[in-house]
Parts: structure tokens; sequence; C-alpha cells
């Protein structure tokens, strides 16, 4: 197998520790059978991963993707390929297929049903939100039954990080001609678990696909899951979440609010795996809103902001200080950043402010032109959200500035933000490597996920090289250069990479985490 050397994955991940609270003794043997539980905060937009802008263990646990990633190391292992070869100039990467696989409607998986997959992920008339992610693919080519090609018109670094996720699962062709559009009411594909009912806001059931035989090699068992049944239940309020796994009434509880986590911790009722994420939570800037629109302003909110505090106080100590843009499990993350970092400098800020025409007023306030130095910030009616913008607004607050906040439904701060109609967006992200900068300034993306409208002739051609440039060692240094253009001009003010906390009951064994922090099922099992 061929790896591409610009494609590592150089994650600062380990898995901090595992808790068995009670546990005595060696683990029983595997037993098969039973239901599990887990929850998720909301209803997937769609099943079918080519009609929904985001995917998650909905997804993850009937679908399955041409490549994964090892567990224990994080580098890139085949998942329905079995292995792979990436030409000489980087423009094309030829599969080779698992034997033996089949969908969960019986259709055979091969070559066809990949290129079926591609070419309806790219096609304009699915106009996939996923599809960006194969960035310069041009076409998939089917070699033999068992062999693929992927075809790029030029070199795309960041492929494999893609390829693992959900967005680029395999569909069953034969359920794609018959369902169409909808795939995601009836979703077919060729993982350990198939659907077997979706009650809206409510819950996703599964049940074993007894037929399942080509587990990835990070896993023990590889053939058929233990468990007869799962259940994903939908909660949207974090506190009832936790009351309903406390209570018993679900198995598994990813994600665990930092509050409830941090308390649940210290009972150490409940096993936990603590798992660093690659996820960031920043302050995103709108630079085309006044006031600030002037670089010197958002240069003195980044001063007058204290991560530290972030990550201790909002975070519960479940957060590591951001420096940079990209979180530092991200591949891409460069350390010599600290040297360009917004460092908490209230003198700094004041000074910034001055310079900016300001002077302090009635009560302290910063004030130009008769005016207070105010902003709102929207956010997502998340309890850790709202507890990170309420300890940013008290910080702002002795500079002088001050900061409104105002939650709202998630569909309605994307809607509004991608508009512009906003001063600033306190949110998270998550990806892997520092592609995800695309997406974020890059001026294609404006009006859609350049939601801080943002442009930046200088950072489109860095952001454009990051994705071309095969090297890593010349692509780490396409993204210093940004991080410090980035860090310079603020669209953004880095705040806090958030520890994932997950619960599990006792008698739940056997429950792992990939280092993306993604819920691994195939070894679980229950004790009673």
């Amino acid at each position: 197998m061929t790896r591409w050397n610009a494609l590592p994955v150089l994650l600062v991940v380990v898995v901090l520790l595992a808790i068995t609270a009670g546990s005595g003794g060696a683990a029983p043997a595997p037993a098969r059978g039973g239901t599990l539980t887990m929850v998720i905060g909301s209803d997937p937009p769609s099943l079918d991963p080519h009609r929904t802008p985001s995917v998650n263990i909905a997804h993850a646990v009937m679908y399955e993707t041409l490549v994964t990633v090892d567990r224990r190391t994080g580098e890139f292992i085949p998942g329905l390929a079995e292995s792979w070869e990436i030409s000489q100039d980087g423009t094309a990467i030829t599969f080779k297929l698992k034997r033996g696989v089949k969908f969960h409607d019986g259709t055979p998986f091969n070559a066809a049903a990949v290129k079926t997959t591609f070419d309806r992920l790219v096609s304009k008339e699915t106009n996939a939100p996923g599809a960006s992610w194969v960035g310069t693919l041009t076409r998939t080519d089917v070699v033999d039954d068992l062999t693929v090609r992927l075809v790029f018109s030029k070199p795309y670094a960041p492929i494999f990080s893609s390829l693992r996720i959900s967005f680029l699962a395999i569909l069953s062709p034969t359920a794609i001609a018959k369902m169409g559009a909808d795939y995601g009411q009836n979703p077919v594909g060729t993982g350990p678990f198939r659907f077997k009912q979706w009650i809206p806001n409510d819950r996703i059931v599964y049940e074993r696909n007894p037929d399942y035989a080509w587990g990835p090699a990070h896993y023990k068992n590889r053939g058929a899951p233990n468990f007869d049944q799962l259940i994903i239940r939908i909660v949207p309020d974090e506190s009832t979440r936790v009351i309903a796994f406390e209570r018993g009434d679900i198995d598994i509880l990813p994600g665990a609010p930092a509050r409830d986590a941090r308390r649940m911790m210290r009972d150490g009722k409940f096993p936990f795996i603590q798992i660093p994420t690659t996820s960031g939570t920043y302050l995103g800037l709108n630079v085309k809103k006044p006031p600030i629109n002037d670089v010197r302003v958002r240069r003195a909110i980044g001063h007058a902001t204290n991560t530290d505090e972030v990550a201790r106080i909002a975070l519960e100590g479940l957060a590591v200080p951001m420096l940079s843009p990209i979180a530092p499990t991200i591949w891409g993350y460069w350390d010599g950043v600290k040297q360009f970092a917004l460092n908490h400098d209230p003198d700094r800020a004041r000074a910034l402010l001055a310079e900016a025409g300001y002077r302090p007023g009635p009560g302290g306030a910063m004030m130009k032109d008769g005016r207070p130095l105010e902003f709102t910030v929207w956010t997502y009616a998340r309890m850790t959200n709202v507890r990170v913008a309420v300890v940013l607004q008290s910080q702002l607050r002795t500079a002088g500035i001050k900061l409104n906040i105002e939650q709202m439904e998630p569909a309605t701060l994307l809607a509004s933000t991608q508009r512009g109609e906003h001063d600033a967006i306190l949110i998270s992200y998550g990806w892997p490597d520092a592609d995800i900068l695309y997406y974020f300034f890059h001026s294609s993306r404006l009006a859609t996920t350049n939601r801080v409208h943002y442009v930046n002739t200088q950072v489109d051609k860095l952001l454009e090289d990051g994705q071309t440039t095969v090297d890593t060692a010349k692509r780490l240094e396409v993204y210093k250069q940004l991080q410090r253009i980035l860090l310079a001009e603020v669209p953004w003010v880095p705040l806090a990479s958030e520890l994932s906390v997950n619960f599990n009951q006792p008698y739940v064994q056997d429950i792992y985490y990939d280092k993306f922090g993604n819920l691994l099922l195939l070894d679980a099992y229950r004790t009673r």
C-alpha cells in the first residue's frame, strides 16, 4: 500500500483515561444480544449523506467508507478498500476493493457502486453539501469489478481526511435507482447495522446486519455486531440527556456538557473516556460590519480576551486554550504561532482602541462620536456556548467594550450569518486537517461557510496552495503563513478546543473511540 506522504495524521491526541467504576476483576467474555441505546442532540436533516450538511453516528453505524482511521495510531487504514496506490503526480488514486461485501439490500459492493456514489455526490443535480470535500475530483473510473480510480484535475492533499467521513460513504446503486430523492428515508449501506425505523425528533432504530464480515482491522470482532438492536435517541436538551443517562434510560452519553461532566467525573459512578477533539470554538467577527470592520478594534477584542479563563471557567477546565484558528490537535497547527498569538493584554487592547479614536466615557465605556463601543454575538442556544459568551462579555467589559448576547436556533443562525446580518458569531468547528481554513476564509465561500465575510487575495492563494501542495513540509509552511496573517487581521478570535467526555453504563463493555472522537461499536457488548 502506498501512503501519500503529504497526509500523515499528526494528531497530538491521546485517550487520557478510561475508568471502569466498580470493576474488580477480568472483564467477562463478550456476550451477544440485547439493545444498546445512545443519545444525540438533534435529528439529522437526512440519512442520505448526499442530502445533509452534517453527518454523525446516525450515518456512521450503517454506512462505510473506502478508508477509515486506526483507533490506536490515527493512521488511515482500509475500510471498504483493501489497498490503494497514488500516482506519481498525485492526481489519481487507484483503490482495490474488498471482495465479498454486500449492501443491506443484497446488492454486491463493487467498483460500479463506488462510481455511482461519487458521480451522484458531485453532480449538480444532487447539489450535495458534502461535494466540496472531494476537492478537485474530476471523474471516477471503473478499472475492473473490484478496482476503481479517482482522478483529480490537480493534487488534492486533504482527500484522505475526506474519504473517511460519511459524506463520502458508498451507497447502494440499486437503492439509489429505486428510491431517488427518498433515499434518506430508506437508507442502504454496507455497515454493521442496518436501518429499521426513524421516528423524527424521537429516535432512530437499527438492527444487526447478520451478514457483516468485513470490519476494519483495528477491531477484535470483524464480524456482525454483538447487539441485536441499536437505538439512537434524539434529545435536544443537554440537561435532559444527562438526567436520562443517570436514570439508566440511556447506555452511552457522548460529549457530556462540561459542568455535568466535571460533576460526574468526581462522582465516579460511571465509566468515562476523556478525549481531546479536533474541534475549535471561536468568536467570528464580521469584518464588514462597523465597528468591528476596523482591524484595530478586532485586535483590541482579541487582546481583551483571556482564553485561559474561557477554558478554565466556562468549560470547567475540560478544554485547551487556542492560540491559532487551527486547534492544536489538528494537522497543520504550528507551535511557533505563540509569538503571533493575541495574548491577553488589556493595556494593549486600550492602546489599540485609542488608536481607533475611542476615549473613556461614562462607566468606563469606550466612546467614539458620542457612541459606546458595543456589538452583538449570536450563538446557539446551547449551555456551553452561552457560558463561553458570558465569560467573554465580562472580559470585554473590563476593556470598555459592551458585548450583547443573542441565542438562536442553529438553522436561523446559519442562514442569517450567511447573509451577513450579524456582528459576530460564537460557534465551533471540527475537522482533522488545516484545510478547514479554506471553507471559513476563502472568498469563494462567501455567503456559505465564510461567515465573517473576509476577503484577502493573498489568503485565497495560500488556501489554494494548501489544498494542492503534496509535500508535507512545504504544505506546513503554507499554513504557518496563513496562521500569521489571520492572527494579524483577526477575522476570528480563537478561544478553546474542548475535550470530549463520554460516559457509558458500567454494564457496557469494550466501547472505543477513534482519535477523531468517533464512537466504535463493533466490539461492544452488554454484561446484563
